[in-house]
Protein backbone atom coordinates (compact mmCIF):
# COMPACT_ATOMS: atom_id res chain seq x y z
CA UNK A 1 0.00 0.00 0.00
CA UNK A 2 0.93 3.49 -0.46
CA UNK A 3 2.49 5.24 2.37
CA UNK A 4 1.46 8.81 2.89
CA UNK A 5 4.08 11.04 1.50
CA UNK A 6 5.85 13.16 3.95
CA UNK A 7 5.69 16.84 3.33
CA UNK A 8 8.72 18.92 3.21
CA UNK A 9 9.03 21.34 6.10
CA UNK A 10 8.57 24.25 3.72
CA UNK A 11 5.33 22.76 2.29
CA UNK A 12 4.05 21.91 5.76
CA UNK A 13 4.64 25.53 6.85
CA UNK A 14 2.70 26.80 3.86
CA UNK A 15 -0.11 24.35 4.60
CA UNK A 16 -0.29 25.57 8.18
CA UNK A 17 -0.53 29.16 6.92
CA UNK A 18 -3.73 28.38 4.95
CA UNK A 19 -6.97 29.49 6.55
CA UNK A 20 -10.26 27.65 6.45
CA UNK A 21 -12.95 28.57 3.92
CA UNK A 22 -14.76 31.78 4.83
CA UNK A 23 -18.31 32.35 3.61
CA UNK A 24 -19.05 35.75 2.13
CA UNK A 25 -21.06 38.23 4.17
CA UNK A 26 -24.85 37.97 3.82
CA UNK A 27 -26.34 40.07 1.08
CA UNK A 28 -28.00 43.16 2.55
CA UNK A 29 -31.65 43.82 1.82
CA UNK A 30 -30.89 47.52 1.55
CA UNK A 31 -30.56 49.20 -0.94
CA UNK A 32 -33.36 47.51 -2.79
CA UNK A 33 -32.92 46.16 -6.27
CA UNK A 34 -34.58 48.17 -9.07
CA UNK A 35 -37.32 45.58 -9.49
CA UNK A 36 -38.46 46.14 -5.90
CA UNK A 37 -38.59 49.90 -6.46
CA UNK A 38 -40.80 49.35 -9.51
CA UNK A 39 -43.07 47.04 -7.51
CA UNK A 40 -43.33 49.59 -4.68
CA UNK A 41 -44.19 52.33 -7.18
CA UNK A 42 -46.92 50.15 -8.72
CA UNK A 43 -48.41 49.37 -5.30
CA UNK A 44 -48.37 53.06 -4.35
CA UNK A 45 -50.01 53.99 -7.68
CA UNK A 46 -52.69 51.33 -7.15
CA UNK A 47 -53.45 52.65 -3.66
CA UNK A 48 -53.72 56.22 -4.94
CA UNK A 49 -55.96 55.05 -7.80
CA UNK A 50 -58.23 53.26 -5.32
CA UNK A 51 -58.61 56.38 -3.19
CA UNK A 52 -59.28 58.54 -6.25
CA UNK A 53 -61.84 56.05 -7.60
CA UNK A 54 -63.57 55.88 -4.21
CA UNK A 55 -63.68 59.68 -3.98
CA UNK A 56 -65.07 59.98 -7.50
CA UNK A 57 -67.67 57.29 -6.82
CA UNK A 58 -68.89 59.14 -3.76
CA UNK A 59 -69.60 62.13 -5.96
CA UNK A 60 -71.89 60.20 -8.31
CA UNK A 61 -75.63 60.70 -8.33
CA UNK A 62 -76.24 56.99 -7.76
CA UNK A 63 -74.04 56.80 -4.67
CA UNK A 64 -75.55 59.90 -3.08
CA UNK A 65 -79.12 58.87 -3.91
CA UNK A 66 -78.65 55.35 -2.55
CA UNK A 67 -77.00 56.73 0.59
CA UNK A 68 -79.95 59.06 1.13
CA UNK A 69 -82.41 56.23 0.49
CA UNK A 70 -80.61 54.07 3.06
CA UNK A 71 -80.80 56.93 5.56
CA UNK A 72 -84.54 57.17 4.93
CA UNK A 73 -84.92 53.41 5.34
CA UNK A 74 -83.14 53.50 8.71
CA UNK A 75 -85.59 56.11 9.98
CA UNK A 76 -88.18 53.99 11.74
CA UNK A 77 -90.41 57.00 12.44
CA UNK A 78 -91.32 57.13 8.74
CA UNK A 79 -94.37 55.08 7.89
CA UNK A 80 -95.14 53.88 4.38
CA UNK A 81 -96.96 57.12 3.47
CA UNK A 82 -94.19 59.42 4.75
CA UNK A 83 -91.58 57.12 3.25
CA UNK A 84 -93.35 57.21 -0.11
CA UNK A 85 -93.39 61.00 0.00
CA UNK A 86 -89.66 61.14 0.85
CA UNK A 87 -88.90 58.60 -1.88
CA UNK A 88 -90.93 60.59 -4.40
CA UNK A 89 -88.94 63.73 -3.59
CA UNK A 90 -85.68 61.79 -3.88
CA UNK A 91 -86.70 60.27 -7.22
CA UNK A 92 -87.64 63.69 -8.59
CA UNK A 93 -84.21 64.97 -7.57
CA UNK A 94 -82.56 62.00 -9.31
CA UNK A 95 -84.61 62.71 -12.44
CA UNK A 96 -83.45 66.33 -12.38
CA UNK A 97 -79.81 65.21 -12.19
CA UNK A 98 -79.93 62.80 -15.11
CA UNK A 99 -79.95 64.33 -18.58
CA UNK A 100 -81.82 61.45 -20.22
CA UNK A 101 -84.59 61.71 -17.59
CA UNK A 102 -84.75 65.47 -17.03
CA UNK A 103 -87.70 65.83 -19.42
CA UNK A 104 -89.79 63.92 -16.87
CA UNK A 105 -89.01 66.22 -13.94
CA UNK A 106 -92.35 68.00 -14.17
CA UNK A 107 -94.30 64.77 -14.59
CA UNK A 108 -97.05 63.96 -12.14
CA UNK A 109 -100.04 61.67 -11.88
CA UNK A 110 -100.32 58.92 -14.47
CA UNK A 111 -97.43 60.33 -16.48
CA UNK A 112 -95.13 60.03 -13.43
CA UNK A 113 -96.45 56.50 -12.77
CA UNK A 114 -95.55 55.61 -16.35
CA UNK A 115 -92.02 57.01 -15.91
CA UNK A 116 -91.53 55.01 -12.71
CA UNK A 117 -93.03 51.76 -14.00
CA UNK A 118 -91.93 51.67 -17.64
CA UNK A 119 -89.65 49.02 -19.03
CA UNK A 120 -87.79 46.22 -17.35
CA UNK A 121 -86.02 48.76 -15.12
CA UNK A 122 -89.31 50.06 -13.74
CA UNK A 123 -90.95 49.43 -10.42
CA UNK A 124 -94.13 47.42 -9.95
CA UNK A 125 -97.11 49.52 -11.11
CA UNK A 126 -98.92 49.42 -7.74
CA UNK A 127 -95.84 50.79 -5.94
CA UNK A 128 -95.32 53.41 -8.67
CA UNK A 129 -98.94 54.51 -8.29
CA UNK A 130 -98.57 54.70 -4.52
CA UNK A 131 -95.40 56.82 -4.75
CA UNK A 132 -96.93 59.10 -7.37
CA UNK A 133 -100.09 59.60 -5.27
CA UNK A 134 -98.29 59.99 -1.92
CA UNK A 135 -97.88 63.78 -2.04
CA UNK A 136 -101.49 64.38 -3.03
CA UNK A 137 -103.60 61.73 -1.32
CA UNK A 138 -104.80 61.94 2.23
CA UNK A 139 -103.26 59.45 4.61
CA UNK A 140 -106.59 57.74 5.29
CA UNK A 141 -107.20 57.18 1.59
CA UNK A 142 -103.77 55.56 1.20
CA UNK A 143 -104.05 53.23 4.20
CA UNK A 144 -106.16 50.65 2.32
CA UNK A 145 -103.67 50.18 -0.50
CA UNK A 146 -100.41 50.71 1.40
CA UNK A 147 -97.61 48.49 0.08
CA UNK A 148 -95.09 46.93 2.40
CA UNK A 149 -92.56 49.51 3.61
CA UNK A 150 -89.60 47.30 2.70
CA UNK A 151 -91.02 46.62 -0.78
CA UNK A 152 -91.38 50.36 -1.25
CA UNK A 153 -87.71 51.00 -0.40
CA UNK A 154 -86.50 47.96 -2.36
CA UNK A 155 -88.35 49.14 -5.48
CA UNK A 156 -86.94 52.64 -5.13
CA UNK A 157 -83.43 51.22 -4.66
CA UNK A 158 -83.77 49.07 -7.77
CA UNK A 159 -85.16 52.02 -9.79
CA UNK A 160 -82.26 54.29 -8.73
CA UNK A 161 -79.65 51.63 -9.50
CA UNK A 162 -81.09 51.01 -12.97
CA UNK A 163 -81.65 54.63 -13.95
CA UNK A 164 -78.45 56.29 -12.75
Amino acid sequence: MNEPTKLSPELAAQLEALRDIHLPEAVSWWPLAPGWWVLLALVAAAIVALFVARAMRRRTVRYRALAELDALRRRRDLGAAEGALAIEVLLKRVVLQRVHLSGHAASHGTEWVTVLAEGPAGMPPEIARYIAAAPYAARAANENETPDREALFASARRWIRRHT
